[in-house]
């Protein structure tokens, strides 16, 4: 239950984020420079598939910054918690299996 409730916190942090960062960038304010950097620091690097999402749209004109962040804030959410909760878990414990199988075995003292 823990761990469901860290992933949702995550995730609305990150949705957050970036529809706040698209709304500042449209004003040039320094709460947009930050939402931004808050962004990039919850969802680097799997986050870039958001902003590939998002920076296309943008200059190609179909979008304003506000507009294309808030179409990829749950790409740039669900990159960052597939990285962070899944991903991640998933080469820590396959670390923790090797090192624990190169391990030399105990002596035995009869």
């Amino acid at each position: 239950m823990n761990i469901k409730l860290n992933r949702w916190v995550y995730m609305v942090l990150v949705v957050l984020a970036a529809v706040a960062a698209g709304v500042a960038v449209e004003f040039g304010t320094l709460a947009g420079m930050c939402a931004g950097l808050l962004l990039l620091m919850l969802t680097l690097p799997a986050g870039v598939l958001g902003l590939l999402c998002a920076v296309p749209l943008i200059y190609s004109g179909m979008a304003t910054p506000s507009e294309a962040y808030f179409i990829a804030a749950p790409l740039f959410a669900l990159a960052g918690m597939l990285q962070w909760y899944v991903l991640l878990p998933k080469l820590y414990r396959r670390h923790e299996r090797f090192s624990a199988s190169a391990k030399p075995p105990r002596e035995r003292t009869h």
